[in-house]
């Protein structure tokens, strides 16, 4: 296999990282990696993933939703051989991505608002830092940029919406630094916050709190009398909520101190102080500056001495979000001094990305023109139980925003919720038609959602998510005719029981009804009595199709 791997172990990936160069990686070099690796181990790897397989799969990774019916009839009619290439062009090019990326980041940064319970209100909350986030990632803006702008963040959230992670973490200065550890370096270091980690000799309690004492001159302060807060929260929910958020974050250099009690470090005890220093993790000291806050050294330091280990958790991250799992997997276990599965590719794709100015968008047009990212989840039991060898296409679950946002795609919930109440206003200023689907984005994903703040190959239902599915009043209106769904639009244009088959797949499913499915769906169809109980088919038809495995599932 050496031989096969010449491309990767030739470059000099430590001094690339140094010096400027090229960046020249392409997707065929990948696939070369992939073919020496699979030919070593004796596997046979899956075949190319159909057309259908291929743009329902892709669009769900970099989307998140479903594809419309129109642009799957559209991309299965395209006999041009570079269709792929161009779909992916236009996925990367889409708000829907950048909204997609949003999410996650907003999960991983921020987590759910605390002491806010209400799902509408947690949502409304978040929504000034998804747009921020949203825009970043559309504009095309360098990953060291937006790690940048979230650790250096400072002013009021109404004007730099960049601060809501220093916010939600304001009383905490050791939960900021192990969130931002673990989202730009992959490094989980809280486990060393009241004891040396067991697992990595080098991660000591003393390390934590060096690299915490960063964030220790970081304050925030009320935009709001408390009568003004309680005035707020009183007019409602939403008002509530930014109230409750509504603060400036500053930044001043002051020592940060924490004590012990017991052998254990903690901050808010008031005997025993222990001037804390910062250091990176490596152990090197801060620099005292006049112009730079501590945060903005930390910044810095990332990206200029660590920016190995910075691009390497990226484009880590970037891989399990495409296949399911990381090349270290999980991909925040990099403070444990575990070896990732093939280091040789990580590491050139590490160093293509800095040496691209870590453009997201390259890394992912290399990774979804690849064979690798395009074979099909139909495999050998062999080559399916190796998930590490990539040898076949993941199955794995839709998380919460990807299910409510295909939900939506697929029956038409937006044309319904348009034509419930058009042209009133919501409480919060939108639409009624925009704050009726948000209300029900928002009870859908905290009911389906998890504490998970990765990618997730679990297989989990529950009990409220099977009750939501079959009793929620605003589910059980997606899924029939009502006015603006996607079966009165159906019902609009033709009666035919075949063509109506066709429809309700390409719309929940992304393909086309096998034979047999066609035969027996539109039989049933056909046969029905009346056009009353052949709509009432037609909505159970609607129903089990989105609330099947193969609907739940990326394959």
């Amino acid at each position: 296999m050496g031989s096969r791997l010449f491309f990767f172990t030739l470059l000099p990936v430590l001094l690339a990282f140094a010096t400027p160069g090229p960046a020249d990686l392409t997707p065929s070099q990948i696939d070369h990696y992939f073919e020496g690796v699979w030919q070593a181990e004796g596997l046979t790897p899956a075949e190319r993933s159909s057309d259908d397989e291929f743009l329902r799969r892709l669009s769900l990774d970099v989307r998140g939703v479903v594809p419309s019916a129109e642009e799957t009839i559209a991309f299965l009619t395209d006999s041009s051989p570079m269709k792929r290439v161009e779909v992916i062009e236009d996925f990367l090019a889409s708000p829907e991505r950048s909204e997609a990326w949003a999410a996650y980041w907003s999960k991983v940064l921020v987590g759910t608002p605390p002491q806010i319970q209400n799902p509408l209100a947690q949502q409304k909350a978040l929504e000034p830092f998804t747009e921020w986030v949203s825009i970043q990632f559309q504009r095309g803006a360098g990953f060291d940029d937006f790690m940048t702008a979230i650790l250096t963040a400072e002013g009021d959230l109404a004007e730099n919406p960049a601060v809501l992670p220093t916010l939600r973490w304001r009383n905490a200065p050791e939960s900021l630094a192990g969130t931002m550890s673990r989202a730009f370096l992959g490094q989980q270091i809280q486990c060393a916050q009241c004891h040396d980690s067991k697992e990595n000799s080098t991660l000591t309690q003393k390390k934590f709190w060096e690299l915490t004492a960063f964030f220790g001159g970081t304050r925030t302060r009320r935009n709001l009398s408390q009568d003004e807060v309680k005035e707020a929260i009183e007019a409602g929910s939403g008002m509530g909520v930014m109230a409750r958020m509504d603060a400036r974050v500053e930044a001043r250099q002051r020592e940060f101190k924490v004590v012990e009690v017991g052998g254990r470090w903690q901050t808010k005890v008031p005997d025993s102080e222990l001037r804390v220093e910062p250091r990176y993790l490596d152990g090197t000291p801060a620099v005292k500056s006049s112009d730079k806050s501590r945060r903005a050294q930390l910044a810095d330091f990332i990206e200029r001495r660590d920016r190995e280990q910075f691009a390497k958790n990226f484009v880590n991250r970037l891989w399990a979000r495409y296949f399911g799992r990381g090349l270290m997997d999980p991909v925040d276990e990099w403070a444990m001094g575990r070896e990732p599965d093939h280091p040789a590719l990580l590491n050139n794709l590490a160093w293509e990305f800095a040496q691209s100015g870590y453009d997201v968008k390259h890394i992912e047009r290399l990774i979804l023109n690849s064979r690798v990212y395009q074979l099909s989840a139909t495999a050998s039991e062999e080559t399916a139980g190796r998930p590490d060898l990539f040898a076949c296409a993941p199955v794995r679950p839709l998380n919460a925003e990807q299910i409510v946002a295909s939900l939506t795609r697929a029956t038409g919930a937006d044309g319904i919720a348009d034509a419930m109440a058009q042209g009133r206003l919501g409480r919060f200023g939108e639409s009624a038609p925009d704050l009726l689907m948000q209300r029900f984005h928002a009870e859908f994903v905290h009911t389906f959602d998890n504490d998970e703040m990765e990618w997730s190959n679990a297989f989990e239902s529950s009990i409220p998510q099977a009750l939501f599915l079959m009793n929620d009043e605003t589910m059980a209106r997606t899924v029939s005719f009502a006015k603006g769904s996607m079966l009165s639009r159906i019902g609009s244009t033709t009666t035919d029981p075949g063509e109506v088959t066709q429809y309700l797949y390409l719309s929940a499913l992304s393909r086309q009804p096998s034979a047999e499915e066609l035969e027996r769906v539109s039989a049933a169809l056909a046969a029905s009595k009346s056009k009353v109980e052949q709509k009432a088919l037609a909505e159970d038809v609607l129903w089990a199709l989105v609330a099947s495995t193969e609907f739940l599932t990326n394959h």
